[in-house]
């Protein structure tokens, strides 16, 4: 067994210690060590005890101070919440408040408006009606002189045409008021000699009328002739020309004129035949029937439809050279400007050396504007030189 040592603690001496004193020595030793343990042990325990009392107490009153903090934080924004809450009560109370008097005060201003609106709305109705009778009365006058007007141009123009195309017959004009139709035209032949009448009545309507041939027939009476013819622009039903009705001949007005001269021609005819045979009894019954029958209307008719062709043939051809006057006139202008302006490049390149045109000038060109007003065919013309 090996000799154990011992060191002392002044001198670091280590001395040799046998068995029998190294038991209980090391016995004490032992036991000193272990309390010295045990002490160091409580005195840690009671340090780190009240270490962490002391933490303990630390953290709690940081806990604390984060509550009270926490606690005034919460309370605040409670507070805040409520006056918010109060604030939004009292925004919608205004509000509501707002919207009442503004509707009260709209609802007011629109029942005066509502009221100034139906007055104004009675007072335009009113002036509306009597606008509308002003022009109900003038439209009632109107179509009445409008009627007398349009009849009175008709006859005028059919007067005209009946004194152009039979220069050798006499054309009155019925006055105004007196019983005898409109026109009275006096036919005569060749010699002036008087060959019958014939009694115009010139109709300008909508609608025909029956009694205008009665009328007319006492008309014919009172003026002695022996045609009487109705120009109406409404003819009867089922009637597009012309015809003989109850011994009065219907026509149109484009139809007037062939029927005069069918007419006319008849009555010369009739004149020169009671002429050559004057004496003879019965003749004037003949006459009239054979101025009532077919033959004498297939007459008129093939007089009308020659009398028609010529007049459509002769303003197609008006037409005709009226469109090829106008083409012609279109060219001869584009023609023309093109030279002028090829004339202005020229002079505009070459300058004072270029040749002038007469006809180019401004004088001549402003004194060709000054014809021009009084001609409207003279830009042809001038072309045409």
């Amino acid at each position: 067994m090996e000799a154990t040592s011992i060191t002392c603690p002044k001198c670091h001496h280590h001395f040799p210690l046998t068995a029998a004193i190294e038991q209980p020595i090391l016995a004490k030793a032992r036991e000193q060590l272990d309390a010295e343990r045990e002490k160091i042990a409580q005195e840690a325990k009671k340090s780190a005890t009240e270490e962490l009392m002391r933490s303990m107490q630390e953290l709690q009153a940081k806990l604390a101070a984060k509550d009270k903090k926490l606690l005034e934080a919460q309370q605040a924004e409670l507070k805040l919440i409520r006056e918010k809450a109060d604030f939004e009560e009292q925004r919608k109370a205004f509000d509501l408040e707002v919207a009442h008097k503004t509707e009260a005060v709209k609802e007011e201003v629109s029942k005066k408006k509502d009221e100034e609106f139906r007055l104004k709305e009675m007072e335009l109705t009113k002036k509306q009606d009597d606008l509308k009778k002003q022009l109900d009365e003038m439209k009632r006058k109107m179509e009445q002189g409008s009627q007398q007007t349009q009849g009175e141009v008709l006859e005028v123009d059919l007067e005209g045409r009946l004194c152009r195309c039979f220069e050798e017959d006499e054309v009155l004009e019925v006055p105004k008021g007196a019983h005898g139709g409109d026109i009275l035209q006096h036919v005569k032949n060749e010699m002036g000699q008087t060959c019958g009448s014939i009694i115009w009545e010139c109709k300008r309507t909508k609608t025909w009328s029956d009694g205008w041939i009665g009328k007319l027939k006492d008309d014919k009476l009172a003026a002695k002739a022996q045609i009487g013819v109705i120009v109406s622009s409404a003819m009867p039903k089922e009637l597009a020309s012309f015809e003989c009705r109850e011994g009065i001949w219907v026509t149109t007005p484009a139809l007037a004129l062939p029927l005069a001269a069918a007419l006319r021609l008849t009555l010369i005819e009739v004149a020169a035949a009671r002429r050559s045979v004057e004496g003879m009894q019965g003749k004037m019954e003949l006459v009239y029937e054979y101025i009532s029958g077919p033959q004498f209307k297939a007459r008129v008719m093939a007089i009308v439809e020659g009398f028609s062709a010529m007049r459509e043939d002769l303003e197609a051809e008006k037409k005709a050279v009226l469109r090829l006057w106008a083409k012609r006139e279109k060219q001869i202008e584009r023609v023309l400007t093109n030279t002028i302006g090829m004339h202005g490049d020229v002079a505009g390149i070459i300058g004072k050396s270029l040749p002038a045109i007469e006809h180019l000038e401004l004088d001549a060109i402003a004194d060709e504007s000054e014809e021009d007003d009084g001609d409207p065919h003279f830009r042809f013309k001038s072309l045409n030189r």
